[in-house]
């Protein structure tokens, strides 16, 4: 950690603990921590500051291993919780799980209920139409390119 940073870091942490809303989880394998996430919850939504791993279980993909058991957790256990908050600096493997391209994601978490499904359905038929649009455009674009080029 920047030596600038640690002081901030510090009182962040000493800051939402003592409120009471600081998560830090691990991920145990072989007795050791293979993969660990610091957070926070504000209101309804959990903010997740950091994840990392171990590189000797990269192969095991401990972080999102940890990601869906902290989803879980949430479920059955924190249920005032609707969206998981994965902050501003989203990479691509975040942006899959939330079926986005821009540069923030969150989810919104849905229980086990009929409404629930409905609406995952709904989504996921939406994301389906959306890739087979930009399949066509795709495909329309290179038919064009063609003909210009021809």
């Amino acid at each position: 950690l920047d030596a600038l940073a640690r002081p901030f870091c510090e009182a962040l942490v000493k800051e939402l603990a003592g409120r009471g809303a600081l998560l830090l989880a691990f991920l145990m394998l072989e007795d050791a921590p293979a993969a660990a996430t610091l957070g926070y919850f504000e209101d309804d939504v959990y903010h997740e500051l950091k994840r990392g791993f171990r590189q000797r279980f990269k192969n095991l993909a401990p972080s999102h291993v940890l990601m869906l058991e902290t989803v879980r957790h949430f479920e059955k256990h924190e249920p005032q919780i609707k969206k998981f908050d994965l902050m501003t600096q989203a990479y691509g493997y975040k942006q899959r799980y939330c079926g986005t391209g821009e540069a923030y994601c969150t989810y919104r978490l849905a229980r086990n209920t009929l409404k629930a499904r409905a609406m995952f359905y709904a989504r996921l038929a939406k994301l389906k139409a959306g890739k087979a649009a930009a399949r066509m455009k795709a495909a329309r674009d290179g038919a064009v390119a063609s003909l210009k080029r021809g």
